[in-house]
């Protein structure tokens, strides 16, 4: 029989093979396509959902280039699928199944694909006969968790939510072809380019993910300008609101979920009786960056509790641990953090003549000097003994211009949060014209709720005394200050703050917008303290329509 589907894509329910292991299950249409796969369990979000959305559901395909028919069973006595597909150059078997315990490399089943052709032929030059086997295609779609879409919700610039750029790292559901069926796949573009070989034995979610690359590598040679045009989409960990073991727990989340880095704030105490925490964020970074992937940063100072050798040390070791996934920015640091060490609060100015002071001492430090320094900090002699061999990166903190110009090319990117667009554009280009050549990076502070009520509720119980001016935040010493002075914050300018918002497709916008100025790197950071609800939703409805 020739598999067919509808104009719209869909195949008929009653056509689908089942795989299952017990936890999950897997539904393979006649041609060769695995609609439905989610993972670990059969509540899980799918990996692959055409099934339920054809257009932008994902799938994961395996059928002759040709025309052709199907004939398939389960082999006697096991879940094991054996599909043969015939074309006009011969025949070819492909298994699909579900391994449990003994495919082993992954911590749930693996559906594994496998397709065995052994002695067909197809013609070469004239007169010869070469064994190359039936051309096959291996076919990637875009993946998008059904339960989230809404073709009939349009986002303010009027596209459908469906209709907006494919996710991350897949921008194409274009179909790559390929040749020898047998122990490998040849991968070749349309236009002829050699992609590389891909295993037949390789487990389903390995198999995506080498296909989703080699088209996007295909695709950004084609288009030179988006080489660099992606920005990555990172978690924000607020050690104020949550305890340390949650806010580890969150990061795994979070990185599951598809955020690509994570970031950090380093406080002594919180803003607010409400946020209610204050880990230390040093011993917690080592963890995070020990149990997970994902690159760190984290938003310090130094000069009053921390020593500038300490912070030189501290820095040192991580990235000494992590190569290449750990940054800090070096701030000035704020009274509530700081007035713990005793001393008098300088003014503004003479924080950041310190914090000049502060950067040149680390950057010595970090680049093997014994450092002695006679200034408005003192060092003795100080030398830090392990270090990496490619020092980390030092970001600038910035909420004005003008200190975003001031030590531009003192430092290795520029770190700021969300405001007014053309506030972000003015502090973006004191930083070029400064002199700044490294990243930047903005952290975005937003409420997430399943109704705009509760989340502008959670915004101003958790995120109010962290809408006062920068200014007096600055000089504010203990939370009870800071929550004297949120008292009297009215709506507008808690929302000025802070995205409030129960609609994913408006905090896509938001996003977009600001990933337009030319952020390099996004931190979301979801004021409010349980973080599961808004990672789940942000990785299903927002993580994969931004740019």
């Amino acid at each position: 029989m020739i598999p067919a589907r509808d104009d719209d894509g869909y195949a008929d329910l009653r056509t689908y093979a089942a795989l299952g292991d017990g936890d999950t299950v897997a539904l393979v249409a006649e041609d060769g396509s695995v609609d439905w796969y989610p993972v670990p369990l059969l509540d899980s979000h799918p990996v692959f959902a055409r099934l339920l959305d054809a257009p932008a559901g994902g799938s994961i395909e395996l059928q002759p280039v040709d025309e052709f028919t199907v004939e398939r069973a389960y082999v006697p006595g096991t879940n094991v699928l054996s599909t043969v597909f015939t074309t006009s150059h011969g025949r070819v078997r492909v298994t699909d199944s579900i391994h449990t315990g003994v495919a082993g490399r992954l911590p749930w089943g693996e559906l594994a694909r496998r397709s065995i052709g052994g002695g067909f032929v197809r013609s070469g030059n004239p007169g010869r006969r070469e064994e190359l086997g039936l051309p096959f295609r291996l076919g990637a779609r875009r993946r998008l968790h059904p339960a989230r879409v809404d073709p009939s919700r349009r986002s303010r610039g009027g596209a459908r939510r469906d209709e907006l750029v494919a996710p991350r790292g897949a921008r194409s559901g274009r179909r790559r072809e390929g040749v020898r069926p047998g122990l490998y796949s040849e991968m070749i573009a349309e236009d002829g380019t050699f992609l590389g070989n891909l295993p037949q034995g390789l487990s389903h979610l390995a198999l995506m993910t080498a296909a989703l690359t080699l088209i996007e590598e295909v695709l950004i040679a084609d288009r030179p300008e988006e080489r660099t045009g992606m920005t990555l989409i990172g978690f924000h960990a607020s050690h104020e609101q949550a305890s340390p073991s949650r806010l580890l727990e969150d990061v795994r989340l979070a990185e599951a979920a598809g955020f690509g880095a994570a970031m950090c704030s380093d406080h002594i105490e919180p803003w607010s009786h409400r946020q209610g925490h204050s880990g230390f964020a040093w011993s917690w970074l080592g963890t995070a960056l020990a149990t997970t992937d994902l690159r760190f940063g984290v938003v310090t100072a130094t000069g009053f509790r921390y020593h500038p050798v300490v912070t030189a040390q501290a820095t040192a070791t991580l990235a000494s641990m992590f190569p290449q996934r750990f940054w800090f920015a070096l701030g000035s640091g704020e009274h509530c953090n700081e007035r713990m060490s005793g001393v008098a609060w300088p003014s503004k100015e003479e924080r950041q003549q310190l914090l000049g002071e502060n950067l040149d001492i680390v950057r010595r430090l970090h680049a093997g000097e014994v450092v002695d320094h006679d200034g408005a900090v003192k060092v003795d002699r100080g030398r830090v003994w392990d270090r990496p061999e490619t020092p980390p990166d030092i970001l600038l903190p910035a909420l004005t211009p003008e200190t975003a110009g001031r030590f531009a090319d003192r430092v290795d990117g520029l770190v700021t949060v969300n405001a007014p667009l053309e506030d972000l554009r003015r502090i973006l280009g004191a930083y070029r014209d400064g002199g700044g050549r490294g990243r930047t990076v903005l952290q975005v502070h937003l409420s997430w709720a399943p109704t705009r009520e509760r989340a502008r509720e959670i915004a101003r119980e958790q995120w109010a005394t962290n809408a006062l001016p920068p200014e007096l935040m600055a000089e504010l010493a203990t939370p009870e200050e800071f929550e004297a002075h949120a008292a009297e914050l009215d709506d507008g300018a808690l929302e000025g703050a802070v995205i409030v918002s129960d609609d994913p497709a408006e905090h896509v916008d938001r996003l977009c917008e600001f990933a337009e100025l030319g952020f390099d790197e996004i931190y979301l950071h979801h004021v409010g303290p349980d973080q599961r609800p808004f990672i789940d939703t942000f990785g299903d409805a927002v993580l994969p329509y931004l740019p």
